[in-house]
């Protein structure tokens, strides 16, 4: 959920009139996407046309501004809280913008709709909630997806309309499949879809996807209007493990470093100083990298523990060199000066167990080249 999660590209409301058919983008951030709203077909009835507006309910103005005959969408309402879903659980979390965390991203939001007849006079309309869910399954290729509509107001002529859903994959080697439980409008109604993403991979093992989505409205005697939008990226991979899995990548994980005293003392020196590199939402997470140059540098960089020699005490203790930011980080020491980097003798076993925790956090998490993460200490 954000707060704790990755700051990533946000975007604001797209609206297109009459086909022209812009993408969506996908805003996932504090601030989210929304759906690309748009009316399909000729969008003629009598002599009008379609007026898209933005905002709160009403902020269409007065029916004597649009044009005879049109259809009006408004979007961007505030969200509401829907019912439960019939398979899984909508997170607690979910809001009006895309927020992602590691496996798991969520959307919701409220429209309004509202059909006028050649005169401009209000004729049938409605309020509609829509929210995506989707989850990401690190150990396979599947990623499941929830979508759920609610209508808990409809008026007039609307009332009867069908609505229909559809979802896609953006990749050629994801395959959607959607079992969607849909009919007509009505105040109370609510439709939703089961739905799955299945990646193949292709011969690069890695493969990102974003889910798309369209709902259309079929008014009896009205013009129809439909609204699509994407999902934020997920992706597939055989890199981080032998087994095949996904993720949502700009979900940044937390590896938990605080059952190594010595170690995690030094970690938190680091944190503390004024880049708080690598601490849990600060604005500058570490960066894996996969160089084996990148990772020399860093080590050479920052061990041995500069100025402070190898303790010689207890007897029989072995001590090693631990390095933070990690080495395996592109804000290793040879990238970043003290006080944002530093050093620490610490005893081997406490070392040797880090470097197990983080080359499985690296694996269980599918952390690849590029991908960012935070340093619980």
């Amino acid at each position: 959920m954000i707060g704790g999660l990755a700051a990533l590209v946000s975007a604001a409301a797209l609206l297109s009139v009459a086909g022209s058919a812009q993408a969506a983008g996908t805003g996932v951030q504090e601030a989210g996407a929304r759906p690309v709203v748009q009316a399909a077909g000729s969008a003629q009835a009598g002599a009008g046309g379609t007026t898209l507006c933005g905002g709160g309910v009403g902020s269409c103005g007065d029916a004597a501004h649009a044009p005879l005959g049109s259809t009006r969408l408004a979007v961007g309402l505030a969200a509401s809280a829907a019912p439960g879903p019939r398979q899984g659980a909508i997170p607690s979390w979910c809001t009006s913008a895309w927020e992602v965390n590691r496996t798991e991203a969520c959307y919701t939001q409220t429209s309004q709709w509202e059909m006028t007849d050649q005169n401009g006079t209000p004729v049938g309309g409605m309020t509609y909630t829509v929210t995506n869910y989707l989850k990401a399954d690190p150990k396979s290729t599947q990623v499941y997806g929830y979508f759920q509509v609610d209508f808990p107001y409809v008026w007039g002529q609307a009332a009867g309309a069908d609505f229909t859903y559809t979802t896609g994959c953006t990749s050629v080697t994801c395959k959607p499949l959607s079992f969607y439980n849909g009919g007509l409008i009505r105040q109370g109604a609510s439709f939703y879809s089961n739905d799955s993403y299945t990646d193949s991979l292709p011969a690069s093992l890695v493969d990102s996807s974003e889910a798309t989505y369209k709902i259309t409205i079929h008014p009896q005697g009205g013009n129809t209007v439909s609204g699509d939008w994407n999902s934020p990226f997920f992706r597939c991979d055989q890199i981080a493990s032998s087994t095949a899995g996904c993720v949502m990548p700009n979900g940044r994980p937390v590896t938990d470093m605080r059952y190594l005293p010595t170690i995690s003392a030094g970690i938190r020196k680091v944190q503390s100083a004024p880049l708080h590199i690598g601490q849990p939402d600060s604005p500058n997470p570490l960066t894996r990298s996969t160089s084996p140059t990148v990772e020399a540098d860093n080590r050479k960089a920052a061990c041995p523990v500069p100025g402070v020699p190898k303790p010689t005490t207890p007897a029989g203790a072995v001590w090693s060199c631990d390095e933070y930011p990690f080495a395996t980080t592109l804000e290793g020491a040879a990238k970043t000066p003290p006080p944002n980097s530093g050093s620490v003798w610490v005893p081997k076993t406490e070392n040797d167990s880090q470097g197990g925790t983080l080359g499985a956090f690296y694996a269980a998490q599918r952390v690849l080249d590029g991908d960012q993460f935070y340093v619980a200490a």
